[in-house]
């Protein structure tokens, strides 16, 4: 399972006496893959890459008001979502090197949020134009970049070997 890393992911409601709800617009908090076995052990998934390599079943998850409901997939991939647009005239904030394993750079951000895919903050900074991600585990990040009013959201790899 992996949470969808679109830049509304968490839930929507976690308080003491009511019913979580976790339910996005796409009707996909989480992803789920279920593989299934067989005796010949033709069926495999990569723990580098948290994906099945042959085949087995996809669905979305979510809860509203306490009820998980589920629904099938077609991928796997995260479907990262840029949440803004800038004024038409500048180009998106698009981070790069992407993977990367020393300094992330992007147009410069009056805040940027390196956080793992589970909401851990890795790094923030304020009106600055990278991050050093040297020292940050290998793995898929989401960078959230605010300009302004707008909120851009990326999925980024890091590839470092700590």
């Amino acid at each position: 399972m992996e949470v969808n890393c679109e830049d509304d992911w968490k839930p929507q409601t976690v308080e003491a006496g009511k019913p979580v709800s976790w339910s996005p617009a796409g009707g996909n908090a989480v992803i789920s893959q279920r593989l299934k076995g067989n005796r010949t052990g033709t069926n495999r998934f990569d723990l580098n890459t948290w994906k099945i390599l042959v085949s087995g079943d996809l669905e979305h998850w979510q809860i509203k008001n306490g009820i998980v409901s589920k629904s099938g997939a077609t991928s796997a991939q995260c479907k990262i979502a840029v949440t803004g647009l800038v004024d038409g005239t500048s180009s998106v904030l698009t981070p790069y090197p992407n993977p990367s394993d020393s300094i992330l750079y992007f147009e410069d951000a009056d805040v940027a949020k390196l956080t793992s895919m589970e909401g851990v903050n890795f790094d923030t900074c304020n009106h600055c134009s990278s991050l050093d991600v040297s020292k940050v585990p290998k793995g898929e990040y989401i960078l959230m970049i605010i300009k302004g009013e707008k909120k851009y959201t990326y999925k980024v790899c890091i590839m470092t070997d700590h």
